[in-house]
């Protein structure tokens, strides 16, 4: 998740537009699956290594069930919200320990070579980062 979402999520439910604050979390993570990955694989397509879908796909699964679950009964309470952070917490600190153990095993996602390969130069790399700040700062 990013910052702009967090503070529309933030505001709207400030004001009482929770239907709002819903559907930025949804639509977000809707967003970001089809979107990245599409744009990602129209770019230049990759191999997604079997480690990462083991690991992370059926998280994603588990976190997709117990939102709804959460918000089948049509309340969100700070309880849920409670749960939903203390989600969010464990998430992060294995996400750590996740990538420590990678880097003590030698094992990171990127080599030197593939870090070697990626854009630095030239007008696409410029161009996207522009526009992806252009995209954050319009309201």
């Amino acid at each position: 998740t990013s910052l702009p979402e967090i503070m529309v999520a933030t505001a709207a439910s400030l004001h009482g537009q929770t239907d709002l604050a819903v559907g930025t979390a949804l639509g977000s993570n809707i967003t970001n699956i089809l979107l990245i990955l599409g744009l990602a694989a129209l770019l230049r397509p990759f191999t997604v290594h079997s480690d990462i879908l083991r690991r992370e796909l059926p998280l994603m699964l588990l976190v997709s069930v117990l939102a709804g679950l959460v918000l089948y009964d049509g309340q969100l309470t700070r309880l849920d919200g409670l749960f939903l952070l203390a989600l969010a917490l464990l998430w992060l600190l294995f996400t750590i320990k996740i990538a420590r153990l990678a880097e003590r095993q030698g094992s990171d996602s990127l080599t030197r070579e593939q870090l070697a390969e990626l854009p630095r130069e030239g007008s696409l790399p410029v161009a996207l980062l522009w526009l992806g700040v252009a995209m954050i700062v319009m309201p």
